[in-house]
C-alpha cells in the first residue's frame, strides 16, 4: 500500500510542479498585480484551479484531506454571503445597484490575482522564496479572503455613498484590500484565531508589497520609508491576544470515557456487526422484492426482537453497565429531520426543563433499525476516541487513515499506515507510520467492518424501494457521516463524531471549561508522555505496544511538535515537585516550636528537615531556601501562599530545567553547571549512578522504613559473616551499613549509638581522613 501511495504521490507532485514552472516561464511574478479578467482566468487555468471567473478549484488529488467546499471555493458567491442587508439592500438582483456591483467586481478581481500571486509567487512569511501550498490557498479562497474582501466593501460602500464616479478606477481595477487596517479585524465577530490568521494574511500582504510584487497593501501600521528613530521615548506597542490553546482532557474524564469506550469496543461492536450483516441479507431481499422503507423496519423489529444480545465472555447482555442516549425515531421523522444537538436534547431532559419522553429512550436492548444506526455512530465514536488517543494524530492525518491502514512489521508489531501535512513542505504530504496498542489494532480492524456494512445500508427514510447494496459503490475512506454515509467525511464533521459521542454517553461535551475535539487527545496523549517520560518510560512503551524503549523514544522525537508540547508539561511537573516539597516543609516550619525569636543557621535548617521527614544532603540546602525566604516573606508583611510557593519552586527549579526523579522517592536537584558524582562532570545528571553522598540527592520522607529496614537487615548480616570469617562478604554488608546510615540525618544519629555501627562507619572515616 506505501507503495501505491507513494507512486501516486510522484505523479501528482510532477503534475503540480509542472502547471506552477509552466507559468513562470511565461509570465513574471510581478505582473500578476496588474492583470485584467481574461489574463486571470487563462492563468487560473493553466495552474489547473479551473476556468470559472470567481470560483478557485483545487483537485481533490492536491487538497485530500479539505473539505468540499475547499475544492470549489466559489468567492463571489462567498462574499455576497457575507454581506450585511444594509449593503445589499431589498433588491434580489445586484445587477440594479451599479454602486455595490463594481465594488464587488474589484473584490472578485483583487481576491483572484492574491490567489494566483500566492500560487506562484514568493509569499511565504518563513522565507523569501516559497509560495503556498494549494491547501492553504484554498482554504484561504474560500474563508478568509472573502470575509477580508467583504469588510472591505462594507467599509467603502459607508464611505462612498453618492457619488458614483469615485467608484471608477481603483476599485474596479481591484484596489480592494489597500482600505482595510488591523482596527476592522479586531471590530469582527469572529473567534480570536481566526483574526489572527486574517492579520496574517494582512502582514503577507504588505510583506509582498515590501518586495515590488503586490500594490494592493493594506495599512498595518508600517511605513517602510519612515527612518526608525535612534533616540527619544521608548515606543510602546499593544501585545496581540493569544489564542486559547487546546487542553488535554481531565484524567477524571479519560478515566470514565475511556471505560465506556473500551466496553462499547468489546462487548457491543461484535454485536452491531453480527445484526448489520443481518441487515444487510434483508436489504438485498427486499431490494429484489421492491420493499418499502416500511416494510423493511418491520422485519428488522422482528429480527432484532429474537437476537440475543452478548458481551465478551458470551453471556447474556440483558442491561447496559452504564446509560446511553438512543432515539426512537429515524432520520425520515418530520419532527426529527434536523436532528437536534445532542447537547439540546441533554438540556430537555434535565429535571428542570422536563422533556419529551417520546424522543429519547434509553431503555434496553434496542427495538428498531434506527436505534442501530444510532449505536452504529456511537460506536465509531468510541473507535475515534482510542485511536486518537492511541495515536496522537491530527484530524487530517486521522481522516487520510485508510481502510487496511493496519500492517505488521517484521517483528509483529502493528503500525497504522498514513499521511502527515504538518512540518512538511511538500503540498501531498508524506506517508508515515503509527505503531499501535493491541486494543487500537482491534479497533481499526472493527471500525473497517462497521463502515464496510453501513455505507451499504441505504435510509429507509427514502422513499420507494430500499437501494440494492450491491449497486452501492464502496468508498475507501474508514469514517462515515451520519447524516449522508456514504459520503466521505470531512475535519469538520470528525470533530462532531468526536462531540456527539461524548454527548451520546451523557457526559460533559466541555471537559475542563473547553469543547470536546480530536485534537484534544493529542494533547492528553502528550501530557500521558510527559508523565512517562519523567517517571517511567515503561508506561508508554506498553500503551503504544512497542518491543522496545528506543522505538517509544524515538516516536516521541519524531515529532517535533509534539516533543515541544512534552518539554513544557515536563518543567511545569518539575515546578509541581518541588512545589510540594517547599510546602511540606514550610507546614512544618509553622508546626515546630520557636524558643524567643526565629532560628538562623545550619542547625535550624537541618531541624527542619527532621521535623518535615526529608532526607538527602539537598534536603538541608532546600530547608535553608525556605527558612530565608520565609524571612523575607515576614519582612514585607506577607505569608506563604499558593504564589509564594510557586514562585520559590520555580527559582530553585530553575524554572522547571531541575529536579528531576531518579527512581520512585528520590530526587536529583542538580543544574547543568553544578559537578556531580554520578557523572562527575558538569550537564546531565546520570540517574543510573545516583550516589547517596551526592550534595544535590533529595529523598522523600517515605522511604525512612525502607532505609531503617535495610540497615536493619545489613548489620544482621555483616556480624553473621564477621563471625564465620566471611571477610569479603562482611565487607560488602559494612559498604550497605556506610551508603544508607547518611541519607537521613536523624536516622544516623540514632544508628550511631550503635556499636556495631560506629564500629563500621568511623574506622572507614578515619581512613578516608587520612587518605
Amino acid at each position: 500500500m506505501a507503495a501505491k501511495n507513494s507512486v501516486i504521490a510522484l505523479d501528482v507532485r510532477q503534475q503540480f510542479r509542472t502547471a506552477h514552472l509552466e507559468v513562470l516561464s511565461k509570465v513574471a511574478v510581478d505582473d500578476v498585480q496588474h492583470m485584467d479578467q481574461n489574463s486571470l482566468l487563462h492563468i487560473q487555468a493553466m495552474l489547473g484551479h479551473g476556468s470559472t471567473w470567481g470560483v478557485w478549484e483545487t483537485p481533490r488529488s492536491w487538497f485530500p484531506g479539505g473539505f468540499k467546499a475547499g475544492w470549489n471555493a466559489r468567492v463571489r458567491d462567498r462574499i455576497v454571503d457575507l454581506l450585511s442587508k444594509e449593503v445589499l439592500g431589498t433588491e434580489t438582483c445586484l445587477d440594479s445597484q451599479p454602486k455595490l456591483s463594481r465594488l464587488l467586481d474589484g473584490a472578485v478581481l483583487s481576491c483572484t490575482r492574491y490567489l494566483v500571486l500566492c500560487r506562484i509567487g514568493p509569499v511565504s512569511l518563513s522565507n523569501l522564496r516559497d509560495s503556498l501550498d494549494p491547501s492553504v490557498i484554498a482554504q484561504m479562497g474560500y474563508s478568509h479572503l472573502p470575509i477580508l474582501a467583504s469588510v472591505s466593501i462594507e467599509k467603502a460602500f459607508r464611505t462612498i455613498i453618492t457619488i458614483d464616479d469615485q467608484l471608477q478606477g481603483s476599485v474596479v481595477d481591484g484596489n480592494c484590500f489597500g482600505r482595510l487596517e488591523f482596527t476592522d479585524i479586531d471590530a469582527l465577530d469572529y473567534s480570536v484565531s481566526v483574526k489572527q490568521t486574517m492579520k496574517g494574511e494582512l502582514k503577507r500582504m504588505h510583506a509582498a508589497y515590501t518586495r515590488g510584487i503586490w500594490t494592493d497593501s493594506p495599512d498595518i501600521g508600517i511605513d517602510i520609508t519612515k527612518v526608525t528613530s535612534v533616540s527619544g521615548d521608548k515606543q510602546g506597542f499593544e501585545r496581540e491576544a493569544k489564542a486559547s490553546p487546546h487542553l488535554p482532557l481531565p484524567d477524571d474524564f479519560v478515566g470514565e470515557i475511556g471505560q465506556k469506550s473500551n466496553w462499547l469496543i468489546l462487548n457491543l461492536g461484535p454485536n452491531l456487526l453480527c445484526i448489520l450483516k443481518e441487515f444487510l441479507s434483508i436489504w438485498e431481499k427486499s431490494a429484489q422484492l421492491e420493499l418499502g422503507p416500511r416494510y423493511v423496519s418491520e422485519i428488522c423489529q422482528k429480527y432484532l426482537a429474537g437476537y440475543s444480545w452478548t458481551d465478551t465472555n458470551g453471556q447474556a447482555l440483558e442491561a447496559l453497565p452504564f446509560e446511553l442516549r438512543l432515539s426512537r425515531r429515524g432520520a425520515h421523522s418530520k419532527k426529527l429531520s434536523k436532528l437536534k444537538s445532542m447537547k439540546r436534547l441533554i438540556e430537555e431532559e434535565s429535571l428542570e426543563g422536563g422533556g419529551d419522553p417520546s424522543e429519547i429512550d434509553i431503555s434496553w436492548p434496542p427495538r428498531g433499525a434506527a436505534q442501530i444506526f444510532g449505536l452504529a455512530r456511537l460506536l465509531q465514536g468510541a473507535h475515534l476516541f482510542v485511536i486518537g488517543l492511541s495515536t496522537g494524530a491530527r484530524n487530517g492525518e486521522t481522516l487520510m487513515m485508510g481502510r487496511s491502514c493496519v500492517h505488521r512489521a517484521p517483528d509483529g508489531v502493528p503500525y497504522a499506515n498514513g499521511r502527515t501535512y504538518k512540518l512538511v513542505r511538500l503540498h501531498e504530504g508524506e506517508v508515515r507510520d503509527w505503531p499501535l496498542p493491541e486494543l487500537a489494532e482491534r479497533t481499526f480492524d472493527q471500525q473497517e467492518k462497521l463502515i464496510s456494512l453501513v455505507e451499504r445500508l441505504s435510509p429507509l427514510g427514502q422513499q420507494g424501494a430500499v437501494a440494492d447494496p450491491r449497486t452501492i459503490s464502496r468508498g475507501t475512506g474508514l469514517w462515515f457521516m451520519a447524516n449522508d454515509r456514504a459520503a466521505e467525511i470531512t475535519s469538520a464533521s470528525l470533530q462532531a463524531v468526536l462531540r456527539n459521542y461524548v454527548a451520546y454517553l451523557g457526559m460533559e461535551v466541555s471537559p475542563g471549561g473547553q469543547g470536546i475535539r480530536p485534537h484534544r487527545l493529542r494533547k492528553t496523549l502528550a501530557r500521558m508522555v510527559a508523565l512517562s517520560i519523567v517517571q517511567a518510560p515503561k508506561v508508554l512503551q506498553d500503551v503504544f505496544g512497542h518491543k522496545d524503549i528506543e522505538m517509544t523514544l524515538y516516536y516521541i522525537l519524531a515529532d517535533k511538535s509534539l516533543a515541544a508540547e512534552i518539554d513544557v508539561i515536563v518543567r511545569e511537573l518539575r515546578v509541581m515537585r518541588c512545589s510540594d516539597v517547599i510546602a511540606s516543609m514550610v507546614l512544618a516550619e509553622e508546626g515546630r516550636p520557636r524558643a524567643g525569636q526565629q532560628r538562623v543557621g545550619k542547625g535550624s535548617a537541618e531541624e527542619l528537615c527532621v521535623v518535615s521527614g526529608f532526607g538527602g544532603r539537598a534536603a538541608a540546602s532546600v530547608g535553608r531556601a525556605v527558612e530565608e525566604y520565609g524571612r523575607e516573606l515576614h519582612r514585607t508583611s506577607q505569608e506563604w501562599g499558593a504564589e509564594s510557593v510557586g514562585e520559590l519552586a520555580k527559582i530553585l527549579s530553575f524554572g522547571g530545567t531541575t529536579w528531576d526523579l531518579v527512581r520512585p522517592g528520590v530526587l536529583c536537584t542538580k543544574s547543568l553547571g553544578q559537578f556531580g558524582p554520578c557523572n562527575k562532570k558538569r550537564g546531565h545528571p546520570d540517574p543510573g549512578n545516583c550516589q547517596t553522598s551526592c550534595d544535590y540527592r533529595l529523598e522523600e520522607a517515605w522511604l525512612r522504613e525502607d532505609v531503617e529496614r535495610c540497615l536493619s537487615d545489613s548489620i544482621e548480616h555483616w556480624e553473621r559473616e564477621t563471625e564465620v570469617g566471611q571477610d569479603l562478604i562482611a565487607e560488602f554488608w559494612a559498604g550497605q551499613v556506610r551508603m544508607h546510615v547518611n541519607r537521613f540525618s536523624d536516622l544516623k544519629t540514632k544508628w550511631m549509638q550503635d556499636p556495631r555501627v560506629s564500629a563500621i562507619v568511623e574506622p572507614h572515616g578515619a581512613k578516608v581522613a587520612n587518605q
